[in-house]
Parts: structure tokens; sequence; C-alpha cells
């Protein structure tokens, strides 16, 4: 498996920035569904390796068929005059053998919005999130040759782990609310 696995450790509870233009939101139901797989689908077009199209099914296996998810941890960046997405990130929680850590999954921003702040933005909201909930870190997975997400999320103060490449399995018991 070619993931490269991070983690950052927080001490104190993050800012959010503010974009001029962009309001954050929580998903709020079935309309989100194909904002989300079009957002993922256009924001991952180039990428290499390619990621492959995921519809409503794809949403329902990795997002509302698992334990672990909550619409409380799935937001969306959008404009404030058209309310288009223009990037979205999920907190998932990963069961350990001795603990419960949150998880960044699936944070995408639309090409033409990127350099703009939006990834910080979400991601801002999703530290706040584990902070307001009493984690200290976060994890997340990125593949290793997506040279460009690893040089972002290592400015956010990522850093590799020597953790081993098996997944652990998402964990319902703790939950997170938006913060």
């Amino acid at each position: 498996m070619n993931v490269l696995q991070l983690r950052k450790q927080l001490a104190t509870r993050p800012e959010l920035p503010e974009i001029s233009g962009i309001v954050v939101r929580n998903y709020a139901g079935r309309g989100d569904i194909s904002r989300w797989s079009d957002l993922l689908d256009a924001a991952f077009t180039a990428a290499q390796p390619p990621v492959r199209r995921m519809g409503g099914s794809e949403f329902s296996q990795q997002f509302q068929g698992s334990l672990w998810w909550s619409a409380k941890r799935m937001w969306f960046a959008e404009t404030n005059n058209t309310l288009q997405p223009v990037g979205t990130v999920t907190l998932g929680l990963r069961q350990g053998k001795t603990r419960t850590s949150p998880a960044v999954h699936w944070l995408a921003v639309l090409p033409s919005w990127r350099r703009l702040g939006v990834a910080r933005l979400l991601m801002a909201h999703l530290e706040q999130s584990c902070w307001d909930a009493g984690f200290r870190q976060v994890d997340l997975e990125t593949h290793r040759g997506w040279r460009a997400a690893k040089k972002f999320y290592q400015t956010l103060g990522y850093r590799n782990t020597l953790r081993s490449s098996t997944r652990t399995k998402p964990d319902a018991s703790k939950r997170i609310a938006s913060g």
C-alpha cells in the first residue's frame, strides 16, 4: 500500500481563518451526496495516481454505512452568493488497540479554489471539533505520490508517523459535534 500516514499534535484550539465570500456548513441531507461526489470528481480529476469516481452508493458505503460517520463531522465550504460547494472534508474516528483517534477523510478543494485558504479553513473546522471533543492529535493518510497534498499537510504541522500501514476500524463510541 502506497499510503503516507501523518499526525498533528494540537497544542491549542485552532483559530478559524476568514475567507471573503466563503461560508462553511455541515452536511445537510441527501442533496449533499451528489454535491460531494461531483466535488471529489472535479477535485481529483488530474490526480496521479487517479481516484475513481464515487457516486451515491460509494457515499453511503464510505460514510452513512459506517458507525463512525456523523453529519456534524462533515463540512462543506461554499461560496456565500451561489452556495456552490468548493471544498469538503470529513472527520472519522478510528478505534485502535488502546485508544480512539480522529482521522481526516477526503479533504477535497476544487482546483480553481486552491491556494486561497479553503483547505486551511476546512481543516481548522475539523481540528476545532477534535479539540472541543478532547482530542489533542489528528491522524490522516494520503497517497505518497500526491506531493502537493503532503506539502500542504506538513505546512499545517502534520508529521510522518511510525505507525504501521494497517488500518484501524472506525468507532462510533465517541461522538464529536461541530465546533
